[in-house]
């Protein structure tokens, strides 16, 4: 009877552990599919106001996803950079608004500057 109990107990503890190990990894990549959404939507907002957007460089996605600030549940702040062709570095901030049928971007502040400075 006790090796029975034990098996049980040992095997409600790997479908538990299974479960929270799945639904803590589907919010992750949740959060990590909403914010590279985000970065991607002010990238390109930023690279509709360029001279010159297909020559546009902006950082990897990897890179990108740090420099999003989560403030609360519809909106983030995006403090980032693009070069472009001409040899400068644009730096912009911007927050972004999202919610459930609706994303857009608000206060928008660009700040060209050389890199080599």
């Amino acid at each position: 009877m006790k090796k029975k109990l034990r098996h049980l107990f040992s095997g409600i503890g790997i479908v538990l552990f299974v479960f929270f190990a799945f639904a803590s990894n589907s919010e992750t990549s949740e959060k990590e599919d909403k914010e590279e959404l985000i970065f991607r939507y002010a990238s390109d907002y930023v690279k509709q106001r360029l001279d010159s957007p297909d020559d546009a460089i902006f950082p990897d996605l990897s890179e990108g996803l740090n420099h999003i600030v989560h403030i609360n549940e519809e909106e983030y702040y995006i403090n980032s950079w693009v070069d472009t062709p001409e040899g400068k570095r644009m730096n912009y901030n911007c927050s972004v608004i999202i919610k459930k049928d609706y994303i857009g971007v608000q206060n928008l502040e660009i700040e060209y500057i050389n890199k080599s400075e």
